[in-house]
């Protein structure tokens, strides 16, 4: 058994270490020296003086904001920041504070280990640093869970990264602006594509299999979950259904429960398997900035905390439920998954594309019936309305039960 941990320590801490990004993982303010070996290995000059707080915004598992650094020359460099640490989710449980770690690692090990993903034409934002001091967080998600170690005081991990500027955010989105995101994610999926070496040193370093959705991440409470949620989603929806809608569909979440291992197992390709890539993970709308007067039409990914190995269209399938509303969905769809075989540029069946598609969206659907659905209700779909970064699937009623359909057709079809 572990050990228990007390954490009125870690409490304590992170009112010193979490609280800003003015200050490093070790509670320190940052040092100037530092800043400036950072910056002039990006072909800057000048010496950094200091850092000024600008703004910062404290999420549940990070803090992001943009620090200026004030130069010899008497000019300024923002920077954006994005910072967690250990102390920051200390009221959590260890498993869930692990998981927790180990995304914000996937993500300094996408930026730190796979620099030739951007030499390959990938678009994110530059990194001009990386703090990682998160050598105590081991394993994988899906695997066997270590014990927690005795002592995470200097424990996360903090980038530094180029401001977007020109670029927009939104959810949901119309079918030319969602193209864009498909452009972005394509040029991802192309530049690993069926690349052994680069794919299966992902699978060793990166989250296995990609995707935040995947079933072998996932607590597997969440699967023992799907047939009530579905009942309840059921009962709490039957006024906002078409008359006749859920009598076709009374065992939905059963046929999704039955069907998960199976459909899992056809979205999780070995590194030297055909048609293998980097997948993103994680494609809702508010993870790619849109251009608005920046002159390069590419949007830019950003959050990689769930890439690793798998299909492309398992991001395709992820992005146009969570972003789409059902009627740009019903008539832009097929075009879209066009676009995006155009975009990719590479051997890809469009029968089998097609399958791939189908079958994620399938496995989305196990993610958002056994984690999310359990507590849905028009009622609490409309407190989220307005919430961009929530799928449109957990806030618009027309999408969830549009959504409904679409994993009752699929199953349908593979089912046997």
């Amino acid at each position: 058994m572990a050990a228990q941990h007390d954490m009125s320590a870690d409490i304590k801490l992170a009112e010193q270490n979490a609280s800003s990004i003015i200050l490093g993982i070790d509670g320190a303010p940052h040092d100037p020296q530092k800043l400036t070996a950072m910056l002039r290995e990006h072909g800057m000059a000048q010496t950094v003086i200091s850092c000024e707080l600008v703004h910062e915004l404290a999420q549940p598992n990070s803090i992001t904001g943009a620090l200026d650094l004030a130069l010899d020359d008497g000019s300024t460099k923002r920077l954006f920041v994005k910072k967690m640490t250990a102390a920051q989710v200390a009221h959590k449980a260890w498993n869930d504070r692990r998981r927790s770690l180990l995304y914000m690692r996937n993500e300094v090990r996408f930026y730190s280990e796979f620099p030739e993903l951007k030499e390959r034409g990938v678009r994110y934002p530059t990194v001009y640093g990386v703090e990682d001091q998160l050598e105590k967080v081991t394993g994988q998600l899906g695997g066997a869970v270590p014990e927690e170690p005795s002592d995470l005081s200097k424990c996360g991990a903090l980038l530094w990264m180029e401001p977007v500027l020109g670029y927009d955010q939104g959810s949901p989105l119309p079918a030319d602006k969602s193209a864009l995101i498909l452009s972005a994610v394509a040029r991802l999926h192309s530049a690993s594509w069926e690349d052994t070496n680069l794919l299966k040193r992902a699978s060793e370093r990166l989250q296995h299999p990609g995707g935040s959705f995947a079933l072998k991440i996932r607590n597997p409470a969440e699967l023992e979950k799907i047939v009530a949620n579905w009942e309840t989603f059921v009962k709490n929806f039957a006024e906002e259904a078409p008359a006749g809608f859920f009598e076709k569909r009374v065992n939905l979440g059963e046929r999704l429960r039955r069907a998960a291992p199976w459909v899992a197992a056809q979205l999780a390709p070995a590194p030297s398997d055909k048609h293998a890539c980097l997948v993103h993970g994680d494609l809702k709308a508010m993870n790619a900035f849109l251009p608005r007067d920046n002159p390069d039409p590419d949007a830019l990914l950003i959050d990689f905390a769930s890439t690793g190995v798998g299909y492309g269209m398992a991001d395709v399938a992820m992005h146009l439920t969570h972003a789409l509303m059902p009627g740009d969905l019903r008539t832009h769809e097929a075009d879209l998954l066009q676009r995006y075989l155009r975009f990719l540029g590479q051997d890809y069946d469009s029968k089998l594309a097609r399958r791939h598609y189908e079958l994620a969206t399938i496995d989305y659907g196990r993610f958002v019936l056994g984690r999310f659905w359990g507590a849905a209700s028009p009622d609490s779909f409309w407190e989220k309305r307005h919430k961009s970064n929530v799928a449109l699937v957990h806030r618009n009623v027309p999408a969830a039960l549009h959504f409904v359909e679409r994993l009752d057709a699929y199953l349908a079809k593979y089912e046997g």
